[in-house]
């Protein structure tokens, strides 16, 4: 039997699924150098379908609204790659739809997948012989065999998934590459000479805010709510990564509605930041301080 390395984004029937491609944009409009866009952020061009064990085409089940994937999740099936790949990276962005009332990230059944290296069809329900990258919110990240007979080692690292996830309904990814496309993405729109202004935070401050643990305060209104509310704070340094994570619980003091929010911060030191914005085709990179609070402002010029 001829195995097919191709790629697929599987889904089940729980919840809403959004998957993007790399860089949103056609692969002959910004495409990183080196890099091969699976998704033209536009139609399905490149990619067919097995919906359901009869492996029925789409009819409604992945449509693409502002340059994303989004799946219904009904009938269970999945997308796959028309091409064949072998010896890649694979780099993609997803998200689950937040259910309205979910209490709390760890009562969320939300399910999902990346198949790669796909073989016979309907070798586990409707899903085909391959390697599943698990996207079940409570086990991301989980490498696991289809079908599940197969005998395979792997490991899991259930503590470094808890530093890095992000809550339901945000997307889970951002690493230095994402910003380096953005910064050349700006740089393209630049005119030849044109300069680029940035505030960012220092490392140490980064480093500072992932430390500061648990806090709260009550507010009449402020950034998180226009209504009187309470806000319980947490914050986690990954010394690793290099990021601090903050989750916010946002209490409304009328009706008890909580909701949940989070952000991340990658700490750069000043060398980094200016190999990154050289990297995107900006030089001559001057830095101060900011004009207020612990920022450094960064004034960079394209080069083309």
């Amino acid at each position: 039997m001829r195995r097919s390395n191709r790629i697929a984004s599987g889904l089940v029937l729980i919840l809403t699924v959004m998957l993007t491609g790399p860089g949103l944009l056609p692969a002959q409009e910004g495409t990183e150098e080196g890099w091969t866009a699976l998704f033209n952020g536009q139609d399905f061009d490149g990619w067919k379908f097995h919906l359901g064990k009869e492996g029925a085409d789409n009819n409604g089940t992945f449509t693409v609204k502002e340059g994303i994937v989004i799946c219904s999740g009904s009938p269970a099936g999945y997308m796959f790659t028309e091409k064949s790949y072998s010896n890649y990276t694979l780099r993609f962005e997803f998200a689950f739809k937040r259910p309205d009332g979910l209490a709390g990230d760890a009562d969320f059944r939300g399910n999902s997948g990346c198949l790669i290296h796909i073989g016979e069809e309907n070798a586990l329900g409707v899903w085909p012989r391959s390697i599943e990258v698990q996207g079940m919110h409570r086990q991301l990240g989980l490498i696991l065999p289809i079908p599940r007979s197969v005998k395979c080692k792997r490991t899991f690292d259930s503590a470094a998934r808890a530093k890095v996830i992000k809550p339901v309904g945000e997307f889970n990814t951002f690493a230095p590459d994402d910003a380096r496309r953005v910064l050349t993405h700006v740089g393209a729109a630049l005119a030849p000479g044109g300069r680029l202004v940035l505030e960012t935070e220092p490392a140490a401050s980064v480093r500072a805010r992932g430390r500061a643990g648990r806090s709260w305060f009550a507010a009449e209104r402020g950034l998180f709510s226009d209504r009187p509310h309470v806000c319980l704070a947490e914050a986690v340094w990954d010394e690793e990564q290099r990021t601090t994570t903050e989750r916010y619980l946002v209490i409304d003091a009328a009706s008890g509605e909580v909701e949940h929010l989070a952000q991340s911060s990658r700490a750069l030191e000043d060398d980094e930041l200016v190999a990154l914005l050289g990297d995107a085709g900006f030089a001559h990179v001057e830095l101060s301080d900011g004009l207020e609070g612990p920022l450094t402002t960064i004034v960079a010029r394209v080069v083309r």
